[in-house]
Formats: C-alpha cells, sequence, structure tokens
C-alpha cells in the first residue's frame, strides 16, 4: 500500500519536478551508543537534495520507538508560513514505523538530517551491539528515482550501565575528584580514566564527583 501511495506522490512531483538535473540521494540512519533505560535521538541524514523520500524503520527487541520527527532539512516554509513538505508516519508490525515526506516539485536546499527517530532502550537489555533497520527506503524528484533499496541497517551499541548518572561506562573523564556527601575529598584521579572504572574503585555508598565533563551523582 505504502508504495502505492508513493507512485501516486511521484506522479504529482513530476508534474514541476524535472526543472533539477537528476543527482544523487541516499538515506541512512547514524549509529549510536545507548544505556540500558536511556532515551536517544537519532538522526536520519539524506546525502543529497530530493523533492520525496519514504522509508520504514525497526528497532531490536527491547527498543522502543517512542517519536518520529521531522529534520530541519525538511523545515522549509512558504509564504503562508505552511510547511513546503508534507511529512507523516504510520506503524507497522513489530514496533517499526513508516514515514513519508513530500513536497510538490520543490526540492531540499541541501543534504542534511530529514528525520530524528526517538528510541527508548529498556532496562533489561543486554550491553552488546544491535540492528536498527531500515526497509523500503526511496528518494525521488520528479520522475527521477535517486535511490532504492530494500534494507539495511545501523548499530546500537547499548553499553553498560554505570552508577554515575549521566555517564556511560566508556565515557573518558579527566581531572576527577571524588567528595563524599559530607563535601571531603575522598578519591582524586589524575590523567584520563573511563567512569567504568572510577567507579570500580569506590566502595558502596553515595559521592559527588567532579571532571572536565561536569558534576555528576554517584551512587553505588
Amino acid at each position: 500500500m505504502y508504495k502505492k501511495i508513493f507512485s501516486i506522490i511521484l506522479a504529482a512531483l513530476c508534474i514541476c519536478g524535472n526543472a533539477m538535473a537528476q543527482g544523487t540521494a541516499d538515506l541512512v540512519i547514524n549509529d549510536i551508543t545507548a544505556a540500558p533505560g536511556e532515551t536517544v535521538t537519532v538522526p536520519v541524514t539524506m546525502t543529497g537534495v530530493a523533492s520525496g523520500f519514504q522509508f520504514a524503520v525497526y528497532p531490536p527487541e527491547g527498543v522502543t520507538l517512542q517519536k518520529v520527527s521531522r529534520g530541519d532539512a525538511v523545515k522549509l516554509r512558504d509564504d503562508s508560513d505552511e510547511y513546503v513538505f508534507s511529512f507523516k508516519s504510520a506503524e507497522r508490525p513489530n514496533g517499526g514505523r513508516f514515514v513519508l515526506c513530500y513536497s510538490i516539485g520543490v526540492p531540499t536546499n541541501e543534504a542534511g538530517v530529514v528525520a530524528n527517530l526517538t528510541f527508548v532502550v529498556g532496562e533489561d537489555v543486554a550491553p552488546g551491539t544491535y540492528d536498527i533497520v531500515m526497509k523500503d527506503a526511496e528518494c525521488a524528484h520528479g520522475s527521477n528515482i535517486l535511490s532504492t533499496y530494500k534494507e539495511r541497517t545501523s548499530t546500537l551499541t547499548v553499553a553498560a550501565a554505570t552508577a554515575i548518572k549521566g555517564l556511560k561506562a566508556d565515557q573518558l573523564l579527566e581531572d576527577v575528584k571524588v567528595y563524599n556527601t559530607a563535601g571531603q575529598l575522598v578519591k582524586s584521579v589524575e590523567g584520563s580514566q573511563t567512569a567504568g572504572e572510577i567507579t570500580k574503585q569506590l566502595n558502596s555508598g553515595s559521592y559527588i564527583l567532579k571532571s572536565d565533563k561536569g558534576t555528576f551523582k554517584v551512587v553505588k
């Protein structure tokens, strides 16, 4: 059904879309790293210009696709302050979403982010790498199909959570000082260490960690 809808839209684009020389445009979901329980937003980038595109996206098991929103590249507005590009999404099975974006013959000004995908990583998702799957992707301008492919994957890396709220285990920190809740210095770390390495050196308890990346609460 979605392909039929897009074919109708392509026919409309063809009315005034032939003025743009045929080029290339492709859709890519960026790779991302997150911790269990974290909410992350992943950009979908179009590598060229086009006046229409579509794709379906499927998250891995244990990860929820919470929201799909338009990217900056398709936020052009007309003289009436309305969006030039229509941007629509619909649910698909297994937690997937189908995204369709098009204008009537007006291409994007430049390559860039055309959509943002907000994922919620489940608390019980084990550390490791997982596939975010994009299917049925197509970019077009007028009667010109600029790219099409059945399936490609991007990588979601789930890193082990740390006892430091707001930091991933592999996050490098410099010039770290750790204080207890009474404000007494309990540890000073020279040079660079990861958040995971630092938390391993602490006894159970609550701490305040100060570093080049800011101040964080530690509960171990």
